[in-house]
């Protein structure tokens, strides 16, 4: 790819996969490609915690590790939107590995802030592996084939965002930093929280008014189409039994975010078939709703039941198992025993 004169890696933590969750936090790796000759790299850092102004869904907070009474106490996303957005104004590319998910939740935290961002091309480093290696291509799988590792099981936004960058350069055979070169970079803006109290959290207190740097007010955000109850409701019981075979897939050897991207794509496959308008919003809302689905094997043998009867989900029903099982790539051992399972469910649905 023709390189720009400033690319800038990104990643972020959530409170969870729905369009009403926030960002957490927000690492940022910017690099001017002009060093990349000499071997020492020129890089502009940022890292950013935030009160998302909500609880994180537990599988996110699990991820990020950020308790809610810790986040309570940060300062709002808006507070910080001017600097960030420089940052990501002055860069040609913004990359991220798995860059969809990134994109969707900061652009959605510059809008909130007033200050939506102007057109950028955003690439993805997973995609990018997808096509030139193939393989499992979540950033762990893809880490450990070039040498590097997380350094905990908890997903720092600014370690992932400089894991993007490394992922990057390699597949594009560009100088790599030295080893141990990713410095200790706490978020700049973490403000210590008062010892927890006893019992219940209080409730948090709403904001009203917008803080003082959101006078960057470009343009207001476009508000979402409204959908009615009962498509969602329509889409939900359409999509549910898939789901149900597709998550006891996932969750055999742990969810990764392209299962959840291969739940959005078959939940927009359905709103094709039912003939429901395009909308990422209840897409991936959809999508996130089902990620939640915890499987038993009680639950697999009624969704194959379910199934055996619904002809258009049965026709496109291994193409959806499929796509989940290799959607990081080579399908596990695990997933195999997990597609064995569903197939014994299948059986005895048609006896």
């Amino acid at each position: 790819m023709q390189l720009p004169e400033r690319l800038l890696f990104v990643d972020v933590e959530t409170t969870g996969f729905f369009s009403s969750d926030r960002v957490v936090s927000l690492g940022l790796v910017q690099l001017r490609t002009a060093s990349l000759p000499s071997g020492k790299l020129d890089l502009q850092l940022g890292h950013y915690i935030f009160d998302p102004g909500r609880k994180s869904h537990p599988r996110a907070e699990e991820v990020h590790g950020y308790s809610d009474w810790l986040l309570r106490h940060q300062d709002p996303f808006d507070m910080h939107a001017a600097d960030i957005r420089q940052l990501f104004e002055e860069s040609g590319v913004i990359a991220a590995h798995n860059a969809s998910f990134d994109q969707r939740f900061v652009e959605a935290e510059f809008e909130l802030a007033g200050a939506p961002l102007s057109r950028r091309p955003f690439f993805c480093t997973m995609q990018d592996f997808r096509q030139k290696i193939g393989g499992r291509s979540g950033l762990n799988a893809v880490l450990a084939q070039i040498g590097l590792a997380r350094a905990d099981k908890t997903h720092g936004a600014f370690e992932d965002a400089w894991m993007a960058m490394e992922v990057f350069l390699w597949l594009q055979g560009l100088p790599r930093p030295s080893a141990g070169a990713m410095p200790a970079y706490m978020p700049t803006n973490l403000r210590e929280a008062p010892p927890l109290p006893d019992g219940a959290l209080p409730r948090r207190k709403r904001r009203t008014t917008p803080t003082p740097s959101a006078t960057i007010i470009l343009e207001k955000p476009i508000p979402a189409p409204v959908i009615s109850v009962e498509i969602r409701s329509k889409l939900m019981t359409a999509t549910r039994a898939t789901a149900v075979l597709m998550m006891w897939i996932a969750r055999s050897d742990g969810i990764v975010d392209p299962e959840i991207d291969a739940l959005a794509a078959m939940v927009g496959a359905t709103m094709d078939r039912l003939a429901i308008p395009p909308d990422p919003i209840l897409q991936n809302d959809t999508a996130a709703a089902l990620s939640e689905i915890e499987p038993s094997p009680e639950m697999v043998d009624v969704a194959a039941r379910q199934i055996v009867g619904d002809a258009s989900a049965l026709d496109s029903l291994g193409y959806w198992l499929k796509f989940v099982t290799y959607a990081d790539g080579k399908g596990t051992e695990h997933e195999r025993l997990a597609i064995a399972r569903i197939t014994e469910a299948f059986l005895r649905a048609r006896r």
